[in-house]
This record gives C-alpha cells, sequence and structure tokens, in this order.
C-alpha cells in the first residue's frame, strides 16, 4: 500500500503535505520501513497518457537490467514539443546514467533497439 506523507503540528491546527508518497518495504521491530516511491504529481504527460514517476522508473529499471543488460545509476526525463514546424509530434527526452557490470559508467547513446525495449517496457506499464 501507499500512503501519502502528512506532517501536523502538536495542536493539529497546521498540516503540511510534502507531496511525497511512501510505501512500507519492511519492518524493524514494530517501526515501519519505508521508501520514497514518486512524488505526488509527478506524471509525464506529452500525450495525454500520465505516465507516473514510479511507472517510469519501474521501466526504465527494468528495461536496463532485462534488456540492455545494464545497470540505471539515475534519469531524468523531460517532455520535448520544440521540434521543426510539420513534425510538432510531442516526445520524451531520457537522460540516463548506466553502469557496466563492473559498476563502471557507460557513456553512449542509446541504440534504437533500446530505446524501443523502454517505449515496450512503459506501455507494458501502462496497461
Amino acid at each position: 500500500k501507499a500512503y501519502e506523507v502528512i506532517i501536523t503540528n502538536l495542536t493539529g491546527l497546521y498540516r503540511y503535505r510534502f507531496g511525497d508518497v511512501v510505501r512500507c518495504v519492511d519492518y524493524k521491530g514494530q517501526a515501519p520501513i519505508v521508501e520514497v516511491a514518486y512524488r505526488m504529481g509527478q506524471f509525464l504527460n506529452a500525450l495525454g497518457e500520465r505516465t507516473s514517476e514510479e511507472a517510469m522508473a519501474s521501466a526504465l529499471s527494468t528495461a536496463a537490467s532485462d534488456d540492455w543488460k545494464l545497470g540505471l545509476k539515475d534519469y531524468t526525463c523531460v517532455e520535448y514539443f520544440n521540434r521543426p514546424a510539420g513534425k510538432r509530434r510531442p516526445k520524451y527526452t531520457v537522460y540516463v546514467e548506466l553502469t557496466d557490470g563492473d559498476g563502471n559508467g557507460v557513456d553512449r547513446t542509446l541504440s534504437r533497439k533500446e530505446v524501443e525495449a523502454l517505449d515496450k517496457r512503459l506501455g507494458d506499464g501502462n496497461e
């Protein structure tokens, strides 16, 4: 189950919504161990599909490990609309930091086949 973090002051008069959504992954004694799943309102929405940050991270991680046989260190993704006239179809630009099996950085552009594998993983996650 996922939970939004809301902090309340001692009197309960003020509440603060941080926008973080967490998921309980384990317990240490009775204390829950949580991981940040995603931020509220963080969606990719270039074509109306509303892909969550969690879905993008999951698709990238799975594509990197299973399809590309690489490790995913970090990533960022932006919606890109600035294209020449007549080709104004929105797209995403994804920048990834990848590592090989030894943990060394991989400095190259993804192949068309690798991009298609990521696209398929994103599609699978949105079904």
